[in-house]
């Protein structure tokens, strides 16, 4: 069997790539603004796997973790694992395709917009809030929500 990365004799797991952008996380109920945060998100490539650590600036309970597996596509929520089911879907300079929960489940989380240089833009998670996870330039140019579609 191979070893770990970081168990291997002149690699330390610091090493690998990552970098750090700040995001301001928008809370959205139908199509009211909730709450605003500051978070750190924290981007890391190891191996097969792209790891996006939101961080809450003042509440750690609040902290929110996304891995992006690069020999499927496919995007990891806690144990939710989710595929691309539209392709640009939301597009400014970066184009956003939107993903869903390969397997259906009730009360399960709905879409989720992301592109692998930014991370997740925004998602649904299933009980009608939406977050938004923006940038200081991006905050003033992208019309929230993405994700509200009115029933009529």
């Amino acid at each position: 069997m191979g070893k770990r990365a970081e168990n291997i004799e002149g690699i330390k797991s610091t090493e690998y790539r990552t970098r750090t952008e700040l995001r301001n996380l928008i809370v959205y109920e139908f199509d009211s603004i909730k709450k605003q945060m500051p978070y750190e998100l924290i981007i890391r490539e190891k191996d097969s796997v792209l790891i996006y650590d939101y961080k809450n600036k003042t509440d750690s309970t609040k902290n929110m973790s996304f891995r992006y597996l690069k020999h499927n596509g496919n995007l990891y929520f806690g144990p939710d694992e989710f595929g691309i089911s539209i392709k640009n879907e939301f597009q400014t300079d970066f184009k956003f395709d939107q993903y869903n929960l390969t397997e259906e489940m009730i009360d399960g989380m709905g879409a989720l917009l992301f592109n692998r240089l930014y991370g997740v833009l925004g998602f649904d998670n299933g009980w009608e809030k939406h977050f938004y996870y923006l940038t200081e330039q991006n905050i003033n140019e992208i019309k929230l929500p993405i994700l509200y579609r009115e029933t009529e």
